[in-house]
């Protein structure tokens, strides 16, 4: 039964849906407010795949560098009434469907009658959540799963659960239900050593086991060893781009005998060996203790130690340093002359007092800046786990990423030291505690709050999952262009 009341945002009836427990408390999505509604937006699956379609088709068009009047063409797809109005091929919204996330597909299935057709093309689901995977198939038998599988003939990764150990007939079986499986997860099966992954899938790309076990290499790009206990072999394979294990005997004769390695992360492996490598760009080890040991990696880019050795570590090309654990000295970047990107994401993992580079553009960190700092050049920020507490210091800031402010004082004091900053994208749905906990803080008071601040020129985003849940001052705010939602490449980049 339709009601009189109308959906704020895409002006459609609110239907009230029968029969459904709802918490009495105040929704976005009603007009004006109104409290304790038991009614839904019969259009809210349609709202949520518009506004993704729009970011996908932006996106889409600007990954195949398309032209701006083709792009503002596409946009009109998601801001299209739910008539059957699509004036694209069906080539085109796959490809624009293809950029979006599976539970998205799901919604553009009730915007018509065509987006049901095409958002339910086989072509789209080339991988299933973990979620989906993990709280629904794990569940099933064998048997159940092979049949919910025919559903999705194109998928491309799978991951056997512990409760599906499978034998040579179901093993069979899944590679004529899933012939274009590239990637594989035995971490959970008992007897995988036995498995003949390569005779059912011959062009199968990725393995993830918990030991390495002798098998054909010949197409395979991707190994991942879980566990690591043992050394990994000198194996031997000229397709292998990427391999992640524990240790290995010797590094140099691994390299050797993957000569397209580009990727190689060894979690256990304290380097003392000089490395020689034109191909690989990306090293993670556990310790480097020779000073000379990435002189010959002429093409390193990307650097991950666990454990800080600040004598013994040093490179002229690599772009990024990553370090797990440790007291990061300001010297150490003296080593790194053309690192301009540092990540200490781990809470055991720290700047020094006093901590300066003029070279430094981006700085990840797991909690807090120290008390001194020098990053004059410093544009990109992300503060992961904790509020911020005190203001910060960066006058070349321009993209800031942090859970939220501790309060608004430390909000406006950040803001007047970092005259450059343009957007901070938030991992809460305030920009700042009230009373000090997010529980407790009331979200539209504080946004109303901020909307009286007279810093006009910083964008305050958070994430798209956020959609139709935000309050109508943060509404306010998004059409004077001064909130926005995060794009599906930034959800992606501060995941």
């Amino acid at each position: 039964m339709s009601s009189k009341h109308y959906c704020n945002r895409c002006v459609s009836p609110l239907t009230r849906i029968e029969g459904l427990k709802y918490k009495r408390r105040c929704s976005p999505l009603l007009s004006g407010g109104r409290v304790g509604f038991k009614r839904q937006c019969r259009c809210r699956a349609v709202l949520n795949a518009r506004h993704r379609g729009i970011q996908a088709t932006t996106y889409c068009a600007e990954q195949a560098r398309l032209p701006s009047s083709q792009i503002s063409s596409y946009r009109s797809v998601a801001a299209s009434d739910t008539k059957e109005s699509v004036v694209l091929p069906d080539e085109l919204l796959l490809k624009i469907l293809s950029k979006l996330r599976f539970h998205t597909l799901i919604e553009c299935k009730y915007v018509s009658i065509i987006f049901n057709t095409i958002a339910s093309d086989s072509s789209l689901y080339k991988r299933l959540p973990y979620k989906v995977w993990n709280d629904s198939l794990s569940n099933l038998s064998i048997e159940k799963v092979l049949q919910i599988l025919k559903l999705y003939p194109k998928l491309e990764a799978w991951t056997f659960s512990s409760h599906h150990q499978p034998t040579g007939s179901t093993l069979k079986e899944l590679s004529h239900t899933l012939p274009n499986l590239k990637r594989i997860d035995v971490t959970d099966v008992e007897e995988y050593q036995h498995l003949d992954l390569l005779g059912c899938w011959p062009k199968l790309e990725s393995v993830i086991a918990p030991e390495y076990f002798s098998n054909d290499l010949t197409h395979l790009k991707v190994l991942e060893i879980v566990e690591g206990r043992n050394d990994l072999p000198a194996i031997k394979s000229n397709s292998l781009e990427r391999i992640c294990a524990g240790q290995t005997t010797c590094v140099q004769k691994l390299l050797d005998g993957c000569p397209g390695l580009r990727y190689l992360r060894l979690h256990w492996q304290i380097l003392n060996q000089e490395l020689h490598s034109t191909t690989l760009q990306n090293l993670a080890v556990f310790c480097i203790e020779s000073p000379t040991a990435l002189n010959d990696c002429t093409n390193l880019e990307r650097l991950e130690v666990t454990e800080i050795n600040e004598t013994n570590m040093a490179s002229s090309t690599a772009h990024t340093l990553r370090i797990w654990n440790g007291n990061v000295p300001c010297f150490l970047l003296d080593k790194f002359p053309s690192v301009t990107n540092l990540e200490c994401n781990y809470p055991i993992s720290t700047l020094s007092e006093g901590f300066a580079s003029g070279n430094l553009l981006r700085l990840e960190l797991a909690e807090k800046l120290p008390r001194m700092y020098s990053l004059p050049n410093v544009s990109e920020m992300i503060l992961q786990r904790v509020p911020v507490t005190t203001g910060i210091r960066l006058a070349g800031l321009r993209t800031l990423n942090i859970r939220c402010f501790a309060d608004k004082a430390v909000l406006v004091s950040t803001l007047l030291q970092c005259p450059l900053l343009k957007t901070v994208h938030l991992q809460c749905t305030v920009p700042w505690l009230d009373s000090g906990d997010i529980r407790a803080s009331s979200s539209e008071s504080v946004w109303k709050e901020f909307s009286r601040l007279d810093f006009r020129s910083v964008c305050m985003v958070v994430g798209d999952e956020l959609r139709g849940t935000m309050p109508p001052s943060f509404d306010e705010l998004l059409s004077e262009h001064r909130a926005g939602f995060a794009t599906p490449s930034e959800n992606l980049m501060f995941s």
